[in-house]
């Protein structure tokens, strides 16, 4: 199910696939609690998404 039409979520490996080709030094992702987690080649935490927070100004 790749469409996104009617609300249908893309498929993990097309968000992973998107995110590493914006972010080419994350290798990772995790979730933690809840949290998402774009770790780099070491294991370092890149970017933390919190649960429930906006994206946004």
């Amino acid at each position: 199910m790749a469409s996104t039409r009617r609300g249908c979520p893309r498929p993990a490996a097309e968000w992973e696939a998107a995110l590493y080709g914006v972010l080419p030094e994350v290798r990772s992702l995790q979730v933690f609690r809840g949290d998402l987690l774009l770790l780099d080649a070491d294991g370092s935490t890149r970017i933390q998404l919190r649960q429930g927070a906006g994206i946004g100004g």
